[in-house]
């Protein structure tokens, strides 16, 4: 695995490890470092990197930026040249991965209408329940959450709207 592969793998996969254990000793021994040293740069590439992707940054404003930050210009030279062969792939790829932890699966709704109770016969209240059904992304084979939220009147309409403006905002962006 080459340490552009690793670099990618890191910032995709917080979760896992870039490295086999063998791989790690080996680049251990070819640097001369030991496990934390390693740990700490890995940690640090890794953040450069992830900063690179979610500022969209280019390969020279990475270059750049890093050099104004006081960074050599051979260490700012290789996260140039490793984010200009890998930085698309890793936009693409987190462009494509979720950034929630659960995916919507299904709605299922109903209007509940209370009318009149005891001593108070001619008051009417109504409510709206809905039963989102959700999915973990984080773990393959989960079974999917049955989540219950009670709206009254004035809350639905609040909703409502916050989804209006959330969807025109989606529009102009796709425009």
């Amino acid at each position: 695995m080459t340490l552009c592969t690793a670099m990618t793998l890191l910032i995709l996969t917080k979760d896992e490890r870039p490295f086999t254990q063998e791989e790690l000793d080996q680049l251990l021994g070819i640097l001369k470092v030991t496990g934390e040293q390693m740990e700490v740069a890995l940690v640090t590439c890794a953040y450069f990197f992830q900063q690179a992707a979610y500022y969209s940054a280019k390969p020279k404003t990475l270059g750049a930026q890093l050099l104004k930050a006081e960074m050599n210009q051979d260490k700012a030279e290789a996260f140039f040249k490793v984010w200009e062969k890998n930085g698309e792939q890793v936009n693409a790829r987190l462009q494509e991965a979720s950034s929630a932890p659960h995916e919507l699966k299904g709605i299922d709704w109903r209007l509940n209408l209370n009318v009149g109770q005891q001593g108070l016969a001619h008051q009417k209240t109504t409510n709206a329940v809905f039963q989102f059904t959700v999915a973990d992304n984080t773990s393959e084979g989960a079974k999917p959450d049955q989540v219950r939220v009670e709206f009254t009147h004035e809350q639905l309409a609040l909703f409502y709207a916050q989804l209006e403006t959330i969807q025109d905002q989606i529009d102009a962006v796709q425009k």
